[in-house]
Formats: C-alpha cells, structure tokens, sequence
C-alpha cells in the first residue's frame, strides 16, 4: 500500500495508480469525491477517464486534512509535500519558499494537444488556500507547464 501511494504520488507512476485504482475502484473514488464535496466529479472503469473541474480539485485539497483519516495525515502530506524535483514546476515554483506546498500534477496527451493540470494546498502560519490550473490544448507539455505557472503567479 504505502509503496504504491508513494510511487503513484511522488512520481506519477501510472502503473501504481492503477493498482491503487483496482483496490479502490469508482464507488471509492465516488465516495471520496462527494466527501470532498466535489460537484462535477465522474468516473467509470478506470482512473484515467476521471472527468475533473478546477473547482472540485481545489475543494479537494482544500479539504485535505478533513479528508484523510488522521493517522495517515502525516503520511499524506509528506508525499504531497515531496513530488519528486522535475515534477515541482508550476504551483510549487511560485509558491515555495514563502508557502509550505502540497500538490499534484498530471499530464497526458489529448484529442486537442497537451493536457496539464495542477492542483495544491498552500500553508503560512494559520493560512490555507486551495489553487488548481486545469489545461487543455497546448502544443507541447512544456507550454502547459509555463501556462500553470504564470496562472499560478497571478494567483499567488
């Protein structure tokens, strides 16, 4: 389990999700979703047909430390907090050193381009705020990295 989330986490291993995703499967996802008080949340047969919005991705990180159960908080937010280095572009390269960041990102090719989306939570002293930057149609990886960061460094 905890070899999983970490491989899935902290760097994107698509493998490890899978086999997170056929322990959990869509009615756990579902649960969670609506835990998180997600509105457009969808899923059927598999982790990567997910159907996200901005909003519902930053109700979920912003409702991390009530959703996960709190013996595993810590745990949580450790991975969260180390996405391996060449996945910590966008959200965390604005927000780090003046914010502690938890995030996540994910990328794939799509019928339009490049997708890139990100989401975090960012912490200073009592301060949360919650930030996610869903992109679709870029024409390379690297100009929706570049889109999720300047959003970010407006936002921030």
């Amino acid at each position: 389990g905890r070899a999983l989330l970490g491989s899935m986490i902290r760097v994107s291993d698509n493998d490890a999700a899978t086999a997170v995703y056929l322990r959990v499967g869509d009615a756990g996802l579902a649960r969670l979703a609506r835990q998180a008080r997600m509105k457009a949340f969808a899923v059927s047969g598999y982790w990567g047909y997910a159907q996200i919005t901005a909003a519902d991705q930053a109700r979920l990180f912003a409702g991390l430390n009530r959703l996960v159960p709190r013996q595993f908080l810590a745990d949580a937010r450790g991975l969260l907090a180390s996405i391996v280095s060449w996945q910590s572009w966008g959200i965390p390269e604005v927000a780090r050193p003046h914010w502690r960041t938890f995030f996540k990102g994910g990328w794939r090719r799509s019928p339009r381009g490049q997708l890139v989306h990100q989401a975090a939570r960012l912490e200073r002293g009592t301060l949360s705020i919650a930030i996610a930057v869903l992109t679709d149609g870029n024409p390379s990886q690297a100009y929706g990295r570049e889109t999720v960061r300047g959003i970010a460094a407006r936002l921030v």
